[in-house]
């Protein structure tokens, strides 16, 4: 189950440019209004959403700028959250290439909706639980190197894991 601090690093490399179609990375939303994904948005960013647990669920997201990237093209992924209550005190982090691509903070419940199910990689949960074998959403190329950490990795802890997985 995701908790409340966390990180995922992965290399991808897509088929087609990121300025094409969307991709979902991974996902575990089983609920509707109720996410946590990263995906690539058909406008060339990355897009990491969470919801908290609230009965009028706050959703937090951290988008990072456009990125021109080839076809191809091996790009190090890496995401971060710590879920805490308080003004402003849950964090996410998006990193590309080892570097702070987005952060965002927000003002939540402090816990993660208990809706939230197994991490589908590579595609949204919905394109599995239909029973199809993929969507048009998928992430349309190859995952790599895919690591789960339950805790918040520091700037340097993703550029050594990069560093470490290349």
């Amino acid at each position: 189950a995701v908790g409340r601090l966390g990180s995922i690093t992965f290399w991808w490399r897509a088929r087609s440019g990121w300025n094409g179609a969307a991709n979902y990375l991974f996902d575990a939303t089983t609920q509707a209004g109720r996410f946590f994904y990263l995906g690539k948005r058909n406008n060339s960013r990355l897009r990491f959403e969470i919801t908290d647990n609230a009965s009028t669920p706050v959703p937090l997201a951290a988008d990072p700028a456009n990125h021109a990237i080839a076809p191809n093209t091996w790009k190090h992924v890496a995401v971060t959250w710590r879920i805490v209550a308080g003004t402003n005190a849950t964090v996410l982090n998006v990193y590309l290439d080892g570097v702070l691509a987005a952060t965002a903070s927000g003002t939540t419940s402090g816990q993660l909706n208990a809706s939230l199910g197994s991490l589908y990689v590579g595609d949204n949960r919905s394109a599995v639980s239909n029973g199809l074998t993929g969507s048009p959403t998928s992430a349309d190329g190859t995952i790599d190197e895919f690591r789960i950490y339950p805790r918040t990795l520091t700037a340097a802890d993703v550029q050594s894991v990069m560093a470490e997985t290349r």
